[in-house]
């Protein structure tokens, strides 16, 4: 766990809001694998499923930025070589997440940054072939233009 992350606090299930009135099958399941949990419990469960990724995509702002520090984590750390999968779905997921709420990130785009350059930087230490997965760079830049057009909004 990367200094400063594990002082968060775990967000209260009541954090994960209305959850039970929407239709969203993989939130729900989410709900009852990591509510309440620490990123020590959940990071695993995140990380062996890579497409559990994208059933956060609605989850509340402060649950889906909880439990991304997990999946950071894990991608930034060195022990980690080969895990193309996990870090295209983190990709797709940031920037899914910023195309329909680019709020979430007001707060932490500076620490989410750092991870996208990282993952864009390690594209070869995660063995993703760039004609499979495409360029981590470009799809960060893709991301960074997403979080810009945001910023322009709430500034002007």
């Amino acid at each position: 766990m990367a200094e400063g992350k594990s002082s968060r606090s775990v967000p209260p299930r009541s954090a994960w809001g209305t959850y039970k009135t929407r239709t969203d099958v993989d939130l729900r399941y989410e709900y009852r694998k990591i509510a309440g949990k620490s990123l020590e419990e959940v990071g695993e469960f995140l990380i062996d499923s890579p497409s559990r990724l994208h059933h956060l995509l609605y989850a509340p702002d402060e649950v889906f930025n909880y439990y991304y520090l997990a999946v950071s984590d894990y991608l930034t750390g060195d022990s980690y070589a080969d895990d193309a999968d996990v870090a295209s779905c983190y990709l797709s997921a940031i920037k899914g997440r910023m195309a329909i709420r680019p709020e979430t990130f007001k707060s932490n785009y500076p620490e989410i940054k750092l991870v996208l350059d990282t993952i864009a930087d390690r594209q070869k230490f995660y063995a993703a072939d760039g004609n499979i997965y495409d360029s981590f760079s470009a799809r960060r830049d893709e991301i960074d233009k997403l979080y810009q057009v945001y910023q322009a909004k709430v500034s002007g």
